[in-house]
């Protein structure tokens, strides 16, 4: 069996000790190669990337807690105003289905919002 020279498991100590701490494995070897003053850089550029993420999932969470909160209450799951949701409801189910048969050209642009079936969200131009 070979033997790994001592710095050698230092090194993969240290690895392994950045590893657990967060640092992506690309970071990890520019810093144990580093300066101390860009280690500092380093490491404050890698936790302001994991503060965005964070960020980042906050704002998913919020959203996903409304959407429970709104499932919880019996709501539907739409991107529709509640006032359009009961208007539809009242019309009864198949009511967007009958409109997305017809090309009218007022019902064109609810379509591209994609508040009719058969619609995709335009892409902003």
């Amino acid at each position: 069996m070979a033997r790994l020279h001592p710095r050698a498991c230092g090194r993969a100590g240290r690895i392994r000790w950045l590893l657990g701490a967060g640092l992506p494995l690309f970071a990890i070897g520019e810093i144990l190669d580093a300066t101390p003053a860009s280690v500092v850089d380093d490491l404050r550029s890698t936790l302001a990337g994991i503060d965005e993420q964070i960020l980042g999932l906050q704002e998913q969470r919020r959203g996903l807690r409304v959407l429970l909160d709104a499932a919880e209450q019996g709501h539907a799951l739409t991107p529709m105003p509640d006032a359009a949701a009961t208007c539809c409801a009242r019309m009864g189910a198949d009511a967007p289905r009958r409109a997305d048969r017809t090309r009218d050209p007022s019902r064109e642009g609810l379509r591209g919002t994609g508040l009719l079936p058969g619609g995709c969200p335009r892409a902003p131009s």
